[in-house]
């Protein structure tokens, strides 16, 4: 079968706009997400609560269903700890979802963090907690604008693992508004364990209160 000269110009032509379009999407999602200020928005986070974050590729970004940057190859290892430490947390991939507002301004957010089938290391995790350095109490509630859920995940102690199947999910912290937090998870011997608490934290006299619980 010939295709008519005019409509196979109207073919490629057409073709060509949609390539073209394609390629101004794919151009504009990289300058708007930025993910290489996202990054090391996390790694400074990081590094000044002691922890060194490390990625096994840079961070690719997506747009829909919604603003987001792909995170692949998570190590999370303590500052202090020597170069065969075991890491604190190691996980497959994770995803930054991004509130649209970000993309259009200046200032960095990140609405919810997603890590998939991390591997936390109980003693590892412990050790970097004894070697914190004393912190000030904060006259209130600071203001953490990112949920954090994590699916599939493990916590394991002397190299055996205490639990499986790990899924959280937690709200998101503010002065005077209620905090929330999911946890499930299954014991070794298949025993299911579910954890749920909402509350309204405070600071008062120099310590963390929880009230409405």
């Amino acid at each position: 079968m010939t295709i008519p000269r005019p409509l196979r110009v109207l073919l490629v032509t057409s073709a060509s706009i949609a390539a073209g379009l394609v390629l101004v999407i794919l151009v504009a999602l990289y300058l708007l997400l930025q993910p290489d200020r996202f990054t090391e928005l996390l790694k400074e986070q990081a590094n000044n609560a002691g922890l060194r974050l490390t990625l096994s590729s840079p961070a690719s970004p997506t747009l829909f269903p919604r603003p987001a940057l792909q995170l692949e190859g998570i190590t999370l290892v303590a500052n202090s700890a020597s170069p065969n430490a075991m890491p604190i947390l190691l996980a497959a991939n994770g995803e930054l979802v991004l509130p649209w507002r970000t993309l259009l301004g200046r200032q960095v957010m990140i609405s919810r963090m997603q890590i998939n089938s991390p591997r936390v290391d109980l003693d590892a995790l412990q050790a970097w907690l004894m070697n914190m350095p004393p912190q000030a109490v904060p006259e209130e509630i600071p203001r953490i604008a990112t949920g954090v859920r994590i699916r599939n995940g493990s916590i394991v102690q002397n190299n055996s693992e205490l639990l499986s199947n790990v899924s959280l999910d937690t709200g998101r912290l503010s002065p005077g508004q209620a905090f929330w937090v999911n946890l499930s998870a299954k014991e070794t011997d298949g025993t299911p364990l579910q954890w749920q608490l909402s509350t309204i934290p405070r600071i008062a006299d120099g310590a963390l209160q929880f009230g409405a619980i």
